[in-house]
Formats: C-alpha cells, sequence, structure tokens
C-alpha cells in the first residue's frame, strides 16, 4: 500500500535519520526523486514528501527500470512498483531471497543468494535465469550495451566476472580484481564500471576486436578477452584503473558528464574524472582523513541529485547523508 507524510528533505539539515537498509543497493535517484529500502518498505522522497510502499519481505535491494521501481525481497518477492503512483504493475516470487540488482532500458538483472540471475525484458517477463555451478555465489550483478547488442554482467564469489548474452549463454569469464565485486554499472556505449572489496574500480571497455587487432599491449590490458555474439568477435578489456579508496568499493557509477561517482567502506564518497588518460579523484567528501560527516559505518550507494548537483549516500546506521 501507499502512505505519504511531510519530512524535512533536506531543507535545513544535511543529515535524516531515514532508517534507509545498511545495504548494497538501497538506495536509487532519478533527477532529484529518491528512492530507498528501510525494513519491509519502499520510500520515495518527493519535494519535501515521502511515499512509502509496503513490500511483501524485507526488501534487499531496488533498482530504476524504465516506468517502475523493481524491488527484491528476503523472501524471494519481486515487486515492479509504478515510479509515480507508487502502486504495483506486476509481482511475482523467486526461489530465493533477491540482494542484487540493475538495469537499463532493455533488460533488468536479478541476483538471488541461490546462485541464480533471473533476466528481465522491459514488460517486466522473465526472458532467462542463469544459474551458477554449485558452491559460487552471485556477489554483484550489471547490464552493458554496444550499438544494438546487449549483455548482462554477473560477479561470482570466485572472483570472476561474467558477460552473458540476453538469452543467458555466457561469453566470456573473466578474473581480473583481487577479491570480491561488490558492484556493477553500465556506462557510455561499450563501457561498464566495476567496483571491488580489493579497493579499486576497473573501467571496461567493448569494443570491435578488429579495431583492437593491432593495438599494443598495455600495464592494464596484459591480455585480450574476446568474446563472439551474434557472429561478431568483440574485446573486453580495461581501459582505466581508479585507486584512492582505503577500503572496499561499495558502489560506482557514471555520471552524466562522464564522470565516475563511487562510495567506500572507507566511509567517503569520490567524483572521479578522466585527465590525460588516467583517472583522479576530483572530489572527496565524508570522513576525509578521519574527520567529517558521515556518521557511524561504512557509506553504501552514494546518487547524485541533478538540479542542485549536491551527492547522497546512506551510512551503516540508516542516515541519509547530503553534500
Amino acid at each position: 500500500g501507499e502512505m505519504t507524510a511531510e519530512v524535512p528533505l533536506f531543507t535545513n539539515l544535511n543529515h535524516i535519520k531515514a532508517g534507509c537498509s545498511a545495504r548494497i543497493g538501497a538506495l536509487v535517484a532519478d533527477g532529484d526523486l529518491v528512492w530507498y529500502a528501510s525494513n519491509n518498505n519502499i520510500v520515495r522522497l518527493a519535494n519535501g514528501r515521502q511515499s512509502i510502499y509496503s513490500a511483501p519481505g524485507v526488501v534487499t535491494t531496488c533498482t530504476l527500470f524504465g516506468p517502475a521501481v523493481a524491488i527484491g525481497c528476503s523472501d524471494g518477492s519481486v515487486e515492479f512498483i509504478d515510479k509515480e503512483s507508487m502502486q504495483t504493475i506486476k509481482s511475482l516470487k523467486l526461489s530465493a531471497s533477491v540482494p542484487y540488482s540493475a538495469a537499463d532500458e532493455n533488460y533488468l538483472v536479478l541476483g538471488s543468494i541461490d546462485g541464480k540471475a533471473t533476466i528481465f525484458d522491459a514488460s517486466f517477463t522473465v526472458v532467462a535465469s542463469i544459474a551458477l555451478p554449485a558452491g559460487k555465489k552471485v556477489t554483484a550483478v550489471g547490464t552493458a550495451k554496444l550499438g544494438e547488442k546487449n549483455f548482462v554482467l554477473v560477479a561470482v564469489s570466485d572472483l570472476s566476472l561474467q558477460i552473458y548474452s540476453p538469452d543467458g549463454l555466457l561469453l566470456l569469464s573473466i578474473a581480473d580484481h583481487q577479491n570480491w565485486i561488490n558492484c556493477l554499472s553500465a556506462g557510455p556505449e561499450g563501457t561498464f564500471l566495476s567496483g571491488s572489496q580489493d579497493r579499486s574500480i576497473r573501467l571496461w571497455r567493448i569494443r570491435n576486436a578488429e579495431s583492437m587487432a593491432s593495438a599494443p599491449v598495455t600495464e592494464l590490458v596484459t591480455r585480450r578477452n574476446t568474446l563472439t555474439i551474434d557472429g561478431t568477435r568483440l574485446c573486453v578489456d580495461t581501459e582505466g584503473l581508479l585507486l584512492g579508496h582505503e577500503d572496499a568499493v561499495l558502489s560506482c557509477r557514471f555520471l552524466s558528464d562522464g564522470r565516475v561517482l563511487s562510495s567506500s567502506a572507507d566511509r567517503t564518497v569520490m567524483q572521479w574524472r578522466e585527465g590525460e588518460g588516467a583517472w583522479s579523484s576530483a572530489l572527496q567528501v565524508g570522513d576525509v582523513a578521519g574527520i567529517g560527516v558521515a556518521g557511524n559505518g561504512d557509506l553504501f550507494d552514494a546518487v547524485l541529485l541533478s538540479s542542485s548537483g549536491d551527492i547522497v549516500a546512506h551510512n551503516t546506521n540508516g542516515t541519509l547523508v547530503r553534500w
């Protein structure tokens, strides 16, 4: 159901004790609208008001997908909620708790704790299901796109990054991170990000293999990772390495101007920009050098509000923090 109430949406405060769930994937934004998970609820903050949708179980992830907020729950429930009315569009149930989600305009991917990834199309219909081998777990999911070709990304507990076609065919497995991948995010044409427990963020690029045939091997690209889809041979290489966080990277995403926004267990949020072939931190907020206002614990998902350019993140004690 839905209820609304007046709330101080950062009018005079930079902190709201909102009860936001302390997990990756609990906060998303579109423009200046913010949605976050809080126990069994998904909460929308808009124009100083909150709307609350009560889910069948504890909300473990949320992401925006077309006209909907897609949420996964601890009991395996999946709900598609209209972003405007906060009413149910469709409900279904998967086999286990769903703590991982990612979407683009074409596909939604939900990862479950039983080692499965379920792929939905834009009509909220399941088009494929990926089952990892016994003993392997999903640690993050994502999407990528090159022209008309779509890709589904699954990070696995064996440290590998697996790339699938939308119909669930495994195309490539890469293992370049030194620890678990915590987050994946689609970027501009052919690019995506991976953020890891190893404190690094990798920028990946998918491109036509023919164009890379004579490209030199570099410090970042020590080998060519190739896949074939629809008869086309493609390369998937690390194009950038973003180093600066002092603990696990918990979220990373491209901004509309090409910068990257990330948050970390080191209690900081960083904005990155590329210059002269390398990525560097253009802004760092939070508990910088042990001094700051981020509060207690890790900083999970960080998002950017479009009109103000302000950053919002949430921390371990459920507080939404704005800079």
